[in-house]
């Protein structure tokens, strides 16, 4: 076999293999890290509570109430839920906070929560 044919057949496989790489994640490990990067932002927080308001089984008024929460009360809560909008001096919200660990688990509309309570600090439910 002749050197010029044998040479060039050798270093083809060295040539893939020094080729760069994409740095790029495909899009399955975008939407990993995505869901990871959420996860990651969640915390318990603690709040307080502004007026007396419903401790609901649900995001929503329809759902059942568990407990009637004082005025001044301070509650861990885990996530925020979307769910029924509350308008409130004009302003609606829609979220509603999650407290886990009393009446088997009960959500309260983010207007009667304090303001630590973020949909940015507790992660999405």
């Amino acid at each position: 076999m002749k050197l010029t044919t044998l040479l060039p057949a050798a270093l083809l496989p060295l040539s893939v293999l020094a080729a760069p790489v994409s740095e790029e994640p495909a899009a399955e490990g975008l939407a990993a890290r995505d869901a990871l990067d959420v996860l990651a932002k969640r915390r318990d927080v603690q709040c307080g509570i502004y007026g007396d308001v419903n401790c609901r089984t649900g995001p929503g008024t329809g759902y059942k109430s568990v407990h009637v929460i004082p005025n001044g009360a301070i509650f861990t809560f885990t996530c925020v839920k979307s769910g029924e909008c509350i308008t409130v001096g004009g302003i609606v919200n829609c979220g509603w906070d999650y407290i886990p660990k009393v009446w088997g688990g009960c959500y309260v509309n983010g207007h009667y929560t304090g303001r630590e309570c973020t949909q940015a600090a507790l992660g999405w439910c």
